[in-house]
């Protein structure tokens, strides 16, 4: 039986401006060879009607792109909340087939055509609260300061309601934020900020800046708990357009609040943002010591630019830092000649150190930490913590030693467990320590540092970087690849929190992952695993691997990088933090079993400055699915193509997407995404002079086919045309759609090379690798001749 997938599918709930296009995408999934999807009539059941009576409305089929489509105008309907299903039937047949279940409806809520436009406070206001307002461009913020006078809770009721999932960054332990999809209902975790779109379509945020202070949902309301003898503020926010919340709620904290350093200054990238990366936590764990270490550093079949030496290197005695030196029994000859091994086979490998923030878990033990004031304290789990009166002399001499060793870098971790610590002035003495780890690794690592759990608010909040290089900045609570069902957590995390540390002058760290694991015979984990890669490719961030020996799934690295004129072998990385779509931050896809989504961008250098998209799609569940790509998710200023890089499609074109209104069945197409799988589509902009038209896909074996693309270009000359494209970096396949075969030869660095040309795709195949050419400096240049020809 053929399988019929919509998108959106029938766990939806969507918001739509009046006047705006509902568009739907049915794809007909099946293994029969003989199967025509042609013969089958689809039709949607909907109430979306100016009566509300329920109504059929049938989709139209596209051959090329093997999917049926539905637009549904919305001009004539009225505000209301609308319900909608499926049915088919093969032509020949007169019995319907219903997709669900009678009451398992999609939903569709269309906003009033008098919604206001002006942002509005989403509150009742109270009586006790200080509260000042500042209007910016489509965004009204409120600012709510508490008194040493006040009670230590305020309930404030919030209206108009959400209209559909809330979605909340909720403290784990000290160290962590993570998601919480919910309802406006009670509640007892504590939130540290929530987002929500309410049913007039206004998108609201509010923030609480502080450790010690958080929301609490009830139905209707928040109510606001703070320290009474500590200044606590609340800042809340609203919106027509979502994208204008986060920045202007932290570049308002960073100025009148915690008066932060820039979030805005350009600074030189890392080499941890450049080259492939290994650490050696989950192959080796606390089993670490200089022989395992070499072996498997050398033993690994793919190239790396990076070592990180996680716990298990430190010489400790009862949980705590003894001395600065390796742990002599693991390491004989010390830190100095492990590295300079490390080094020997490998000139250019960086080597950096794990250790956390106050030395090892329970801290500095006495033998080392009297000379620096030894200073034992409690924390919450009745353990012995020793802390010391003056980091910076410590951290200074400890540095240095590492710096004499040949470490480059450090990862510091448990940042945040200063606030477990059972003294008055925790936050004080962590930021103390932070200011002085940061300093000396300016000073001997030139703020090479990974920082680890950190992404809480007694940090993010106050935040100290470096001011030599971009920091580093874990995203999430670590990867754990044992565990089925983190996987697609884990993604998911790491997508919503990019919301919040996007906005720092930080490079969000989505953590180490496995290429392959040694029980990879359980399918289920080896899908889970194998849809990580794409999701680190979208980042933006570093990608560092942490594969036992001999378990490597060679392939799907080498999707991760590519070969440069210069400089090896290197990551293909985007710029920035990718957006989420908004069915992945207000729907809930965890729960539904649905779709995680969110897409990258990359520009290229010249004047024209067109913008190509890689956008993702992450199953969380059993069963394959349907994602939809249409130009309410990315915004289109010009045509573009869409090409399918990963999935079960891969390989193919979707769609031919024109940012005219004359045809809006082009502004969308739906692609396939396997259960617990992953789905990456190219969407590349389009070059046209009289009847040829080019896009150049990139190098399409990579998850990040079109970050090498530096600048293309289409000019007539006098006896033919030219499409020139300009790559920062070379591989097997790098390709291009053609509107039509009127190509006369190619060329690679000014060298005539062969190509592959598909009639049926349209689609032409370089091999990069076939350069002769001696140049070793600049881009690769790909030049297409075309006969000259006039319609």
């Amino acid at each position: 039986m053929p399988l019929f997938l919509l998108s959106p599918d029938l766990s939806a709930h969507q918001i739509i401006k009046s006047s705006s296009d509902i568009l739907f995408c049915v794809k007909i999934v099946t293994r029969n060879k003989d199967f025509y999807a042609e013969e089958y009539k689809v039709e949607l059941w909907t109430n979306l009607s100016a009566t509300f009576e329920w109504i059929s409305c049938a989709f139209i089929y596209f051959p090329l792109e093997q999917q049926h489509k539905l637009v549904i105008f919305t001009t004539h309907l009225p505000s209301h909340d609308y319900e909608y299903t499926l049915r088919y039937r093969k032509i020949t047949d007169n019995h319907w087939t219903w997709l669900g279940i009678p009451d398992n409806n999609g939903h569709i809520h269309i906003l009033p055509r008098a919604a206001i436009e002006k942002p509005y406070e989403p509150f009742t206001q109270h009586p006790s609260l200080e509260c000042s307002v500042t209007e910016y461009s489509n965004v009204h913020l409120s600012h709510i300061k508490t008194q040493s006078n006040e009670p230590n809770l305020i309930t404030i009721h919030c209206s108009p309601n959400p209209s559909q999932y809330v979605t909340a960054l909720v403290p784990k332990g000290s160290c962590w934020l993570t998601p919480l999809p919910t309802q406006l209902q009670n509640n007892s975790q504590k939130w540290q900020l929530c987002t929500y779109q309410d049913n007039m379509g206004h998108f609201h945020l509010w923030i609480v800046v502080g450790q010690s202070s958080w929301l609490l949902p009830g139905p209707h309301t928040l109510t606001y708990h703070f320290t009474q003898d500590v200044r606590s503020h609340l800042v809340i926010l609203s919106s027509t357009h979502f994208s204008l919340l986060f920045p202007t709620a932290l570049h308002y904290i960073f100025n009148h609040i915690i008066h932060s350093v820039s979030a805005n200054r350009q600074l030189p990238p890392s080499f941890l943002l450049h080259k492939l990366g290994y650490c050696t936590w989950n192959a080796l764990g606390r089993t670490l010591d200089e022989d395992n270490l070499l072996q498997l550093v050398n033993a690994l079949p793919f190239p790396i630019g990076y070592v990180i030496l996680d716990d298990g290197w430190q010489s400790v005695i009862e949980n705590q830092m003894e001395s600065y030196e390796a742990s002599l029994p693991k390491f004989p000859l010390g830190l100095k000649h492990t590295v300079s091994l490390l080094k020997s086979t490998n000139p250019t490998l960086h080597v950096g150190v794990w250790h956390t923030l106050w030395g090892y878990w329970n801290g500095i033990h006495p033998s080392l930490g009297t000379q620096y004031g030894y200073k034992p304290v409690t924390d919450i789990n009745h353990a012995t913590i020793g802390l010391i009166d003056h980091p910076r002399e410590f951290y200074h001499h400890f540095y240095q030693y590492l710096h004499e060793a040949g470490i480059d870098f450090v990862k510091v971790d448990n940042q945040g467990a200063f606030e477990d610590i059972l003294i008055q002035n925790k936050s004080e003495v962590g930021s103390e320590y932070r200011q002085a780890m940061m300093d000396q690794a300016d000073t001997y690592f030139n703020g090479n540092i990974i920082h680890c759990m950190s992404f809480t608010p007694s940090i993010l909040f106050n935040p100290v970087l470096s001011l030599h290089t971009t920091s580093i900045f874990r995203n999430s609570d670590d990867y754990f690849p044992d565990e089925e069902d983190s996987h697609t957590w884990h993604i998911y995390t790491n997508a919503i929190n990019s919301l919040l540390l996007s906005q720092y002058p930080v490079v969000p760290d989505w953590d180490m992952f496995q290429s392959l694991h040694s029980f990879a015979e359980d399918l289920h984990i080896k899908v889970c695993t194998q849809h990580q890669y794409p999701s680190r490719a979208l980042s933006g961030g570093p990608i560092y691997l942490t594969d036992k020996l001999g378990c490597h799934d060679i392939q799907l690295v080498k999707r991760l990088i590519a070969l440069t004129r210069e400089d090896g072998y290197c990551i293909l990385r985007y710029n920035q933090s990718p957006k989420i779509t908004m069915d992945t931050l207000f729907g809930n896809p965890m729960e539904r079993s649905s779709l995680t989504s969110f897409y990258n961008w990359h520009e290229e250098r010249s004047s024209m400055n067109a913008t190509y998209i890689t956008i993702g799609f992450w199953n969380t569940g059993p069963n394959i699915k349907l994602g939809l790509i249409s130009n309410r998710i990315v915004e289109v200023y010009f045509p573009m193509i869409a090409y399918v890089l990963t999935g079960p499609e891969q390989g193919r074109l979707l769609i031919h997407m024109n940012s005219s209104l004359s045809n809006p069945y082009s502004f969308f197409a739906g692609v396939l995404v396997s259960d617990y799988g992953s789905s990456l589509v190219c969407l590349c902009p389009i070059r046209s002079i009289h009847s040829l038209s080019v896009a150049c896909l990139g190098l399409i074996h990579k998850y990040n086919s079109v970050i090498p693309i530096v600048e293309t270009s289409l000019i007539v000359k006098e006896d033919n045309i030219v499409y020139e494209a300009h790559l920062s970096h070379r591989s097997s396949s790098c390709a291009f759609w053609i509107s039509s075969n009127t190509i006369s030869r190619v060329l690679l660095d000014q060298q005539v090379i062969e190509y592959i040309w598909s009639a049926d795709t349209h689609i032409l195949n370089v091999n990069m690798m076939n350069t002769t050419s001696s140049n070793n400096k600049g881009d690769y240049v790909i030049q297409i001749e075309f006969y000259l020809y006039y319609d």
